[in-house]
């Protein structure tokens, strides 16, 4: 928002994210980040001057340049300083973008994620996958819990479109919860409006106190934990068999007939499992029906619907599941 002077803005189309990487892709050109300008588009997407009461939305992750050189003439503004005055809208801070719900509807139902957040995409799904919550940016009153189920379908089939390839949209729907998902967010996205708008109305009018803005805040901090908490604790989780510290026998690979001895590090609920092995490597996403049993971490808790099973815990990141995910062996370091 620009509020004083005038000041010329280039906003660029995000650099493909796959080609950095190790990179943050909403935070190119920011805080450590070296961003040069030969890595963006050879022309802006909006190249503009705001004068006073001009306001210019940039989504995060759209790398952009000012200056208050070429800026013309606009009955004398250019001649004041310029001043503008950014907001931001977090909502992949507060868990309302797409990324998000996806990870967190994994979470619920103890699905594995075999995603990586940059190399596993192109640059159209990885923008799908960070869009906000429909309905969000756009200002609606409320959020759609329907719709939002409907984005959740679809984003997933986005990320990864193999893997859900034989589950039509109800049983996709079905496997991720959608319907639970989005109810929960709609109520989640007007808790988190609610104490954010108390947070700056504190802070604008001047009479807040600072333990008043701390308790906003708290309360703000807790809206997140607690949809932290409810993806972390799904019913899916009473269905898995296998627990970690479980000894087995376990293939190296998915073609591999040999079964080697290890340990369970951790259990799906899709039937895959990640195995150490005695010798130091490790296996991730092991078909648990190539995995032979030797001795239970804890006899008296494993099986279907035991307290042993609500130990398994999801695979953090941003969330997969679907059908069996081919095992990839980590290389041990010498």
């Amino acid at each position: 928002m620009q509020t004083s002077g005038k000041k010329r803005w280039r906003v660029y189309a995000p650099p493909p994210p796959a080609k950095r990487p190790s990179a943050d892709p909403l935070a190119r050109g920011k805080a450590d980040d070296q961003l040069a300008l030969g890595e963006l588009s050879a022309e802006p997407l909006v190249d503009a001057v705001l004068a006073p009461g001009h306001l210019l939305y940039v989504p995060a992750g759209f790398p952009h340049t000012t200056d208050t050189v070429n800026v013309g003439n606009a009955d004398g503004a250019s001649a004041e300083d310029s001043v503008h005055l950014t907001l931001g809208l977090d909502t992949h801070v507060w868990g309302l973008d797409l990324a998000a719900a996806r990870k967190g509807a994994f979470d619920r139902a103890a699905l594995s994620d075999r995603l990586h957040p940059q190399r596993g995409l192109d640059a159209d799904a990885y923008w799908a996958l960070h869009a906000p919550l429909p309905g969000f940016a756009e200002g609606a009153a409320a959020l759609d819990a329907e719709a939002l189920s409907a984005a959740l379908v679809n984003v997933a089939r986005v990320a990864e479109p193999e893997r859900w390839a034989g589950s039509d949209d109800a049983a996709l729907a079905e496997t991720l919860r959608a319907a639970e998902v989005g109810a929960k967010l709609a109520g989640h996205a007007g808790e988190v409006r609610g104490h954010l708008r108390a947070l700056y109305a504190a802070v604008a009018d001047g009479k807040g106190s600072e333990k008043l803005r701390n308790t906003q805040f708290n309360a703000l901090e807790k809206t997140q934990v607690d949809l932290l908490e409810w993806y972390g604790n799904g019913p899916a989780r009473k269905a898995l068999d296998w627990q970690k510290g479980d000894k087995v026998e376990a293939p190296l690979g998915s073609g591999d007939t040999n079964l080697f001895p290890g340990v369970v590090e951790k259990a799906y609920a899709d039937g895959t499992v990640d195995v150490a092995f005695g010798d130091g490597d490790s296996q991730a996403g092991i078909d648990g029906g190539l995995v032979r049993m030797v001795r239970k971490a804890n006899p008296g808790l494993g099986g279907g619907g035991s307290m042993g099973a609500k130990m398994a815990a999801a695979k953090p990141g941003f969330g997969g599941g679907g059908g069996k995910a081919k095992a990839k062996k980590k290389k041990k370091k010498k």
